[in-house]
């Protein structure tokens, strides 16, 4: 939500956030700058609170973050009552146990052909051609605009190849495959260079957290959880690995691998991260979800050279200057909010 109201104001929009008061707002709601925030004092499943603000805020487009089956509902009836133009980003994976008939996204269906220029358009946003696949299996016919993510403004070029080292950094949910990554690396040490090693950052749950640290912690010096960095933590973390790592079992789009690349690493994904556009490029090394085709993949990265790692490296960097970077996401951005605009006018 942060970088999508610092995205409305760089195209000169007028950025109006709604939601209701819970912890995480009031520790960020700093971050919204100068943002108007209209705050519902009750919880997003009450309909009455949530249309309230709907009708205080004087919207021309509603953006849906993240849809819930209570608060969605109740949204795309007021935008379809209200002729608002309504867009949705499911920012999910998109895997199969997310694509059941349940899916929250099936409440916004609405087929392109079903609509006529006095309808205000319902947008799917997917972040990826993968992402975009996998809503318009959901929603057959449903109008779908794919903008991906913005990466980090990219770093200095690379000069040199970093020691052997994988980082992971990033959520540590089960759905990141934290503990296969663990026990493909120890499966391949002894076809590793002697000082190869692999450090997890990353938050979670308190219990998330504490499992980690203790799957962790027996293992020894080669394997590190260091917990959570950030801004001058994650930047060192970045400037001494070779490769990101990331078998995720599914992913929206993971930003931590945008900034990997902006700073010059590559990485090793599964396809499940739905970023082709870095095995396309020559940014990343595709590796499977189980333990042996992750290890397989390990072992191929340290294996490349140093010449080969500067052109992933470069390859890498110039991914996020262009198809990822903060110019091109915002004025991709720019161009859906104007037509779902101009289409009612």
């Amino acid at each position: 939500m942060v970088a999508q109201v610092e995205i409305l104001r760089e195209f000169g929009g007028l950025p109006i956030v709604l939601a209701s008061r819970n912890a995480w707002l009031e520790e960020h709601e700093w971050r919204f700058g100068d943002a108007e925030i209209l705050l519902s004092p009750a919880q997003p499943t009450d309909d009455t609170a949530c249309v309230a603000l709907l009708d205080q805020s004087g919207l021309d487009v509603l953006h849906l973050i993240g849809p819930g089956a209570g608060p969605g509902e109740v949204v795309a009836r007021w935008a379809s009552g209200a002729g608002i133009p309504l867009i949705v980003s499911p920012n999910e994976g998109l895997d199969p146990s997310t694509t059941a008939r349940t899916s929250p996204l099936h409440q916004f269906a609405r087929p392109v052909e079903q609509t006529d220029a006095a309808v205000p358009p319902v947008i799917l946003h997917a972040l990826s051609q993968e992402n975009a696949n996998a809503i318009a299996g959901i929603c057959p016919g449903a109008h779908i605009e794919i903008v991906p993510f913005a990466a980090a403004d990219v770093g200095a070029d690379r000069k040199n190849l970093p020691p052997p080292n994988f980082l992971y950094l990033g959520s540590v949910h089960e759905n990141k495959n934290i503990a296969e990554l663990v026990s493909a690396f120890l499966s391949v040490r002894n076809r590793l260079p002697d000082d190869a090693t692999l450090t997890i950052a990353g938050w979670g749950t308190p219990e998330e957290l504490h499992q980690l640290d203790r799957a962790v912690g027996p293992i020894g010096p080669a394997v590190q959880f260091v917990g959570v960095a950030f801004a001058g933590q994650k930047a060192a973390l970045l400037d001494v690995s070779r490769f990101f790592v990331l078998p995720s079992l599914g992913e929206g789009m993971p930003v931590e691998v945008l900034e990997s690349w902006a700073s010059g690493i590559p990485a090793v994904l599964s396809d499940r991260c739905n970023l082709a556009s870095g095995f396309d490029a020559g940014a990343a090394l595709r590796c499977g979800t189980d333990g042996v085709s992750i290890g397989e993949a390990l072992v191929e990265a340290l294996r490349i050279g140093e010449d080969q790692w500067m052109t992933m490296s470069s390859n890498a960097q110039k991914l996020a200057a262009t198809t990822f970077s903060r110019r091109s996401v915002s004025d991709r951005w720019g161009e859906v909010y104007s037509a779902s605009i101009n289409r009612l006018q």
